[in-house]
């Protein structure tokens, strides 16, 4: 069973009143003030009676576009980067079809952005006291043995000790 003409006309006017309590609230209006503005603008008027929306009503719209916003913000993320990427490919396809490579390479690059494409690449560091344990050799020996090689290097204004790094060190003392 379809809406009435009557129930579309309604609807249709309480989403108009709602996007204008909505667009005054996030400018920071306070409920008397949005109350005034629609009356002042004729924006909407009650159809019923022919006088402003009362402060009621507009809480009303309030407390459901509240509810909305706390709803749209607790959708996942996975949604809004669905629907983000959806709207990309989309800037992406018409950049193309109207020869924009500069909106097609900043779509990419968005799109890369999104899914973490970009993220800084991970490099291994390895540890070398666990190398030295694993060959039987104690990390503090081996820090302290290359401390004193680098402290001579340096002495003796030769640069770098032996193997250059305590890795080189390991295989030195091993």
């Amino acid at each position: 069973m379809g809406l009435t003409n009557k129930s579309k006309q309604q609807r249709a006017l309480r989403d108009q009143r709602r996007a204008w309590v909505s667009r005054l609230t996030l400018r920071g209006r306070t409920l008397r003030e949005i109350a005034e503005d629609l009356a002042e603008k004729g924006i909407s008027v009650n159809p019923d009676t022919g006088e402003a929306w009362t402060h009621a009503t507009i809480g009303n719209d309030l407390q459901a576009l509240r509810k909305q916003w706390r709803e749209d913000a607790t959708q996942s993320i996975t949604e809004h980067q669905s629907l983000m990427i959806a709207e990309l490919e989309e800037v992406r396809r018409r950049a193309w079809s109207d020869g924009n490579m500069p909106v097609v390479l900043r779509a990419l690059q968005q799109k890369a952005k999104l899914l973490g494409l970009d993220a800084p690449t991970k490099h291994a560091i390895l540890d070398w006291r666990r190398e030295a344990q694993e060959i039987g050799l104690d990390p503090a020996a081996v820090f302290e043995r290359h401390l004193e090689d680098a402290a001579a290097a340096i002495a003796e204004g030769v640069g770098e000790p032996e193997g250059g790094s305590v890795g080189g060190s390991l295989q030195a003392i091993h």
